[in-house]
C-alpha cells in the first residue's frame, strides 16, 4: 500500500502504522475478506476488506482510538474498512472505517496513519487519504530472488 506521495506504509516497532522513509522498509498487508461481514449490508460486503500483516497471520490493521495499529484479536469492526475506488483521485483508493462512518484512513502530518472525518473541500485531506494498492505475488518475488543470486 502506497500513499499519494508515493511513500509506502510500514509498521513501527510499536506496531503503529506509518508512512515509510523508503521502499525497502514497506510492510506487505494482504487484503482479506472483511472481518465484520456479518454486520455489513449486502451491498457493501463486496467492498469491505480487512488488512492482515503478510508476515503475521491473524494480525490486522485496526483502530486504536483514531490511530491505526497492527493488533491481534481485535474486534471485527475495528479492523474492517470499505474500499472505495477512485474516491478522491482517479487510480487511487480510499479506506473508510466500518466502525466510524464517514471516517477515512489518512496520513497525518507526523507520518502516522489515522482515521478522520471526510473533508469534501480539503485537497490536502484528499491527498493524504488516497492510496495505491499493488498485487503481491510470492512466486514472482521468489523467482526474482533466485535470479539475483545466480548473477552474483
Amino acid at each position: 500500500m502506497f500513499t499519494n506521495s508515493g511513500r509506502g506504509v510500514i509498521t513501527s516497532v510499536t506496531d503503529q502504522v506509518m508512512q515509510s522513509a523508503d521502499a525497502s522498509s514497506v510492510t506487505t498487508f494482504l487484503l482479506v475478506p472483511c472481518r465484520a461481514w456479518n454486520v455489513m449490508s449486502e451491498s457493501l460486503r463486496r467492498r469491505c476488506v480487512s488488512l492482515m500483516d503478510a508476515n503475521r497471520t491473524d494480525w490486522f490493521v485496526s483502530l486504536y482510538s483514531n490511530q491505526l495499529r497492527v493488533e491481534q484479536d481485535e474486534p471485527d469492526e475495528e479492523s474492517s474498512f470499505i474500499l472505495h475506488v477512485d474516491a478522491f483521485f482517479p487510480g487511487y483508493y480510499a479506506l473508510e472505517s466500518v466502525r466510524k462512518v464517514p471516517y477515512y484512513v489518512y496520513v497525518n502530518s507526523n507520518g502516522y496513519l489515522y482515521i478522520g472525518a471526510d473533508q469534501p473541500t480539503a485537497v490536502t485531506y484528499k491527498r493524504s487519504a488516497s492510496f495505491k494498492l499493488f498485487a503481491f505475488d510470492t512466486f514472482r518475488t521468489y523467482c526474482f530472488l533466485l535470479r539475483t543470486r545466480q548473477h552474483i
